[in-house]
């Protein structure tokens, strides 16, 4: 599991151990080899993306939704609605 320190909106230098892990599912998954320094700046990127996509949704915005109902069903093209 990656774990990083953060400083103030960004991350820090990630710990060797998790820059190890990320470059054996990199080379796993791409059959690329990653130095140090490129497996820091894109494990640095995914926590950045994980950051913005993972957030909680409000509790105002679920009560206020049908969460039952899909967004878009095999019948109707998303969009048109």
């Amino acid at each position: 599991m990656l774990i990083c320190r953060r400083e103030s909106a960004t991350f820090s230098m990630i710990p060797n151990e998790a820059i190890n892990e990320f470059k054996e599912i990199f080379k796993r998954h791409y059959n690329i080899e990653l130095s140090d320094q490129e497996a820091n700046e894109k494990a640095v990127k995914v926590l950045g993306l994980f950051k913005v996509i993972y957030k909680p949704i409000p509790k105002q915005n679920i009560d206020n939704k049908d969460v039952t109902e899909p967004l878009c069903d095999a019948q109707t093209k998303p969009g048109t609605r």
